[in-house]
């Protein structure tokens, strides 16, 4: 842990005293610059705040968003070759609107590694070419999959939050 100087309230730093573990006293411990100061204290009062709220209700909807977004992004490119942000347009105008494009392009990556869509380039009157996605014949069978797991997922966690009874 990180020394604190009484006299000025800045931390310490030094060969005993390192942030990451002890190691061997080689010389005087030397005082922070007064701006590491204000930079150490306001990220420690940011991350004890965060701790004290872990679940906040935009972060809640981020994670399960995050186990979908794949399934999502495949509907959309399956309806009809489509670039990045026409996705995120689409997803957000069906209510998703948590989705950025920088949330999308590793998952578009990705899927492309996998080999469930595919990337080329057309070229665009508004500036540079654009990249579109088409789904391939095995990303079409995946969501098809996904598409089953997902139903059978949903009507599971519908019956448990109805408490196991009828939905009639």
């Amino acid at each position: 842990r990180v020394g604190v100087d009484s006299d000025l309230r800045r931390p310490l730093i030094g060969p005993t005293n390192h942030r990451f573990g002890s190691i061997a006293r080689s010389g005087p411990l030397k005082r922070c610059p007064l701006h590491y100061s204000a930079l150490y204290g306001s990220l420690d009062h940011k991350v004890r705040s965060i701790a004290r709220y872990p679940v906040m209700p935009v972060e809640h909807s981020s994670q399960l968003l995050k186990g979908v977004l794949d399934m999502c992004l495949l509907a959309i490119i399956d309806e009809e070759p489509s670039y990045g942000y026409e996705m995120v347009t689409k997803l957000q105008d069906r209510g998703l609107h948590l989705v950025s494009e920088g949330s999308i392009y590793p998952l578009l990556s990705r899927l492309q590694r996998q080999g469930l869509i595919d990337g080329y380039f057309v070229e665009s009157t508004g500036g540079p070419p654009r990249k579109y996605y088409r789904i391939e014949h095995t990303g079409r069978e995946r969501l098809k999959e996904w598409t089953l797991e997902w139903d059978d997922l949903t009507s599971g966690v519908k019956e448990v939050l109805n408490g196991g009874g009828d939905e009639t």
